[in-house]
Formats: structure tokens, sequence, C-alpha cells
């Protein structure tokens, strides 16, 4: 949805199709229908559900629109089935991948989530994933890859968040070619509550 202008609200944001939020300069939300916002907490999306050959993962698969000022805390993936056939490479990354090929995981041309490998289990219900799977925890603000990543940020424009994965991590690099491969993606954001 496109931003809007309400009088003394400067953002309109969905939360879903029938959840719509106004946030104003002073950081004070306007239920508009739907639950209320809560200012200052985390929010938890996803999943967002992806195989190996869901179209466009070489190009940018678009799943959210973050408003300005809202805060990327932290994304993580859940590999449900590897990613495997071929050539074996399945490196996923986010971004909104604006002026760059590289995204949120990547500093240059590298950083990545390999989506090679499925989640593991501490006893029984319970599931985690190792390799690098989130970027915001690392106390060094690195991952697998060690190269530093890009969250916490906060988003200056509405640009839509993209999920690609490629042998490269890269958008536009080589598509992957797996065949077989599921996987889930989750992103923490916040709205700031002012001090």
């Amino acid at each position: 949805m496109a931003d809007k202008r309400f009088s003394e609200f400067d953002v309109v944001t969905t939360m879903e199709d029938t959840d719509i939020f106004a946030l104003s300069r002073a950081g004070v939300s306007k239920q508009i229908s739907g639950a209320a916002i809560n200012l200052g907490n985390a929010i938890v999306r996803g999943p967002l559900s992806f195989t190996y050959a869901t179209p466009n993962l070489d190009t940018g698969v678009e799943f959210y629109t973050p408003a300005v000022g809202e805060v990327l805390l932290n994304a993580f993936f859940m590999v449900d089935t590897a990613f495997s056939g071929g050539s074996n490479l399945a490196l996923a990354t986010i971004g909104t991948f604006v002026g760059t090929t590289a995204g949120f995981w990547s500093s240059g041309e590298s950083g990545y989530v390999p989506l090679m490998y499925a989640y593991y289990t501490i006893g029984a219900g319970y599931r985690y994933m190792g390799y690098g799977n989130q970027f915001a925890l690392a106390s060094n603000g690195s991952a697998y890859d060690g190269y530093p990543h890009g969250a916490p940020g906060v988003f200056d424009d509405v640009n839509p968040l993209k999920l690609v994965v490629t042998q490269t991590a890269l958008k536009d690099g080589t598509p992957i070619d797996a065949t077989q491969g599921e996987a889930r993606l989750w992103i923490v954001t916040a709205f700031p509550q002012a001090f």
C-alpha cells in the first residue's frame, strides 16, 4: 500500500489486508481497523514459505514493505528440507536491492545463509538453524561467513524487502539448480517508542 497523509499522521502501513495503522511523527499509532500496534514491541513477521522451485528467487521475491522509521531487528530462516541436487549451492539473503546486488547478509560480494543444511533439534519440540542463519544476535556483528551484517537497522524509504536465493547470494546471480528444498523465512521488526 502506498503511503498516504492524514493530517498529523505521516505513515500509513498495513499489517494484514484488513489491519491498517497510521503512525504519527511523535510515534503515536492510530488504529484505523484491526488490532492496535504496540509501539516499541518486536513483531515477528512470517513465515514466508518457499521451495527450490519458487519463481524469481534469483531476481528477488517481494515479501514485505516496511514503513519509514520501522526498525529491522533480525531475520532468520528455517530449512525444512535441505536444498540439494545440481551444484548443491543455494545461498540466501534478503534486502531491498536498491542500487546494489548485495543483501543485508552481505558485505560486498560475501555473506549468505546456506540453505543446503536442514534444521537441528534439541530434544523434542524445538528446532533451530545453525550456519549463520540469523544476523542480529552475533556479539561481533558477524555470522557464518565472518562478515558484518545489516541488522539492527532503520528503514529510511519505502522499498519492498525481497528474498534472493542464488548460487552466489547476489541478486541476478547464477540461479540455483537444486532438485529439492523447502524453507521458511521470518523477520523481526518494531516501530520505535519515543523516550
